[in-house]
């Protein structure tokens, strides 16, 4: 405000959030023209260390997805997908849940069975898996991979989780 003396005044809350995120949306543009290229990802295995890094992963490989999703979860761990899952449904891809309590999205297929309630293991599109678990805070570890053979024996072992789980209904 001029005068004699310089004074300030707050700006209102939504102006200064709605500068703040333009200039971060400004330097994510920039940072994306300037950045170099991604070389092609090396079919190796990858550790991911810290739960929010899991669950970062996690979110990017959902809403990467192609044309299929399996996740193996407590229900407290899908909770946190539930955004990324139905736009997954809404694009028309095959989502199959295997989980400790019933959870009622549609176009899912969902299988219930007992989890350790922190154990995940995530196979997109038969060319991406995500393993470990998420109990340990900044500790907890996943195994991340693109390699052929990880995720034909987490495939094997999901089909074989899904089986079981359809022997045990059918016994009911």
């Amino acid at each position: 405000i001029e005068g004699p003396t310089t004074r300030y005044t707050a700006v209102p809350i939504e102006e200064f959030c709605d500068n703040k995120i333009r200039k971060l949306n400004e330097a994510k543009h920039e940072l994306i023209r300037i950045i170099p290229r991604k070389k092609e990802d090396i079919e190796g295995y990858i550790t991911i260390k810290g739960q929010d890094h899991i669950l970062d992963k996690m979110r990017n490989m959902i809403s990467d997805a192609k044309e299929r999703i399996y996740i193996s979860a407590s229900r407290q761990v899908i909770e946190k997908f539930y955004k990324e899952i139905n736009d997954t449904v809404k694009r028309k891809l095959k989502v199959v849940l295997i989980t400790d309590e019933s959870i009622n999205i549609d176009g899912v297929m969902v299988y219930l069975i007992e989890k350790s309630e922190h154990q995940i293991r995530l196979i997109i599109d038969s060319n991406h898996v995500l393993t470990g678990d998420i109990d340990a805070g900044e500790h907890s570890t996943c195994l991340y991979s693109k390699k052929k053979n990880l995720i034909d024996l987490l495939k094997d072992s999901l089909k074989n989780e899904i089986k079981l789980i359809e022997i045990m209904k059918g016994k009911e």
